[in-house]
């Protein structure tokens, strides 16, 4: 499993905002093969306890302005959510 996770790490896009951790996609791509070993054990942790981290269940959101569309109505915008890097890893595993 720990090459499975080293290949899902690999697909996280690098320039893409963080979440609420502040860890980016960038550290997690640098991570060694012992620290995705370790991360692997944490992710079969959450599943076999079936414990989902509260931190990686919150989302920092922002509110984007479709262009073209008025400012004054509320479905002229639309909403961006920031979650956590390390919890984007587990939902492919599962």
């Amino acid at each position: 499993m720990t090459e499975e996770l080293r290949n899902i790490i690999k697909t996280l896009a690098d320039r893409k905002a963080t979440g609420h951790d502040g860890i980016t996609n960038t550290a997690i791509n640098h991570l060694t093969l012992e620290d995705v070993d370790t991360l692997k054990d944490i992710i079969h942790a959450i599943i076999r306890h079936q414990c989902y981290p509260k931190t990686w269940k919150h989302a920092t959101i922002i509110i984007i302005h479709k262009s073209g569309k008025p400012k004054n109505k509320t479905d002229g915008y639309r909403p961006i959510s920031f979650l956590p890097g390390l919890s984007k890893l587990l939902e492919p595993v599962m």
